[in-house]
């Protein structure tokens, strides 16, 4: 029996395959980056207990550029599907009553200075060789300040109300804001989902990810891994 409250005519009924990333990683557009090295953490700055521009607003920890040019109609956009951040053997955390972290965009062109590594992106459908136009550093960077006219505040919060220690997991996800899934382990190793909303960066846009505690006298380290998508956007 046909299903009556569908229209039988005008109009369209589509169905997606897959109610995951696959469709995006099928058509070859699904990238993602990792530090280099497994179990070996990135060291980023020492130190820094406030977000603002002389503090980890000028000192994040991972940077993503839009390397598209803004002024071509096929540029395409990068939206960020997750970052999965583990925290290393390499933190001297010493104190910290609380561990917290901002997102934020802008749109000047590369904001980068100098420090950190640049980390290479994959396609992750194996039957293409299509490169990603994002730009990754992670580490000890130093950048310019958000740009006053077109810099945004999309995210912030607190990750945990206590020192990292080594091994603790942290996952960003967005565009999905559902309950989040947070374990603590018999040894107090955490892993915690922190959900955002979605963010599309356009050609010639940053991302940067800023991660501070207050009274944090020490220095993070971790391995990482993003995962995101590029499209023309619109289409």
């Amino acid at each position: 029996m046909s299903n009556v409250n569908f229209p039988t005519s005008n109009s369209q009924k589509i169905a997606g395959l897959w109610a995951t990333d696959h469709t995006l990683a099928d058509e070859g557009s699904f990238y993602t980056a990792c530090s280099p090295t497994p179990l070996t953490a990135i060291t980023g700055t020492a130190s820094l207990v406030a977000d603002g521009a002389t503090g980890a607003q000028i000192n994040p920890f991972i940077l993503i550029t839009n390397g598209g040019n803004p002024a071509n109609a096929t540029a395409k956009t990068i939206y960020p599907r997750y970052m999965k951040i583990k925290c290393g053997t390499g933190a001297t955390f010493t104190s910290a009553t609380d561990y917290c972290y901002s997102i934020r965009t802008d749109g000047i062109g590369s904001k980068w200075t100098s420090g950190g590594s640049v980390i290479t992106a994959n396609n992750v459908n194996t039957s293409t060789a299509a490169l990603s136009q994002a730009i990754i550093r992670a580490g000890a960077l130093v950048t310019l300040a958000m740009d006053a006219a077109t810099g945004r505040l999309l995210c912030s919060g607190q990750i945990q109300g206590s020192i990292p220690v080594a091994k603790d997991v942290w996952i960003f996800t967005f565009g999905d804001t559902a309950m989040p899934t947070n374990v603590l382990g018999a040894t107090g190793l955490k892993v915690l989902t922190i959900p955002c909303g979605p963010i599309a960066l356009a050609p010639g846009s940053n991302l940067a990810l800023d991660l501070f505690g207050t009274a944090n006298a020490g220095t993070f380290a971790a391995e990482f891994e993003i995962g995101y998508a590029e499209r023309v956007s619109g289409l």
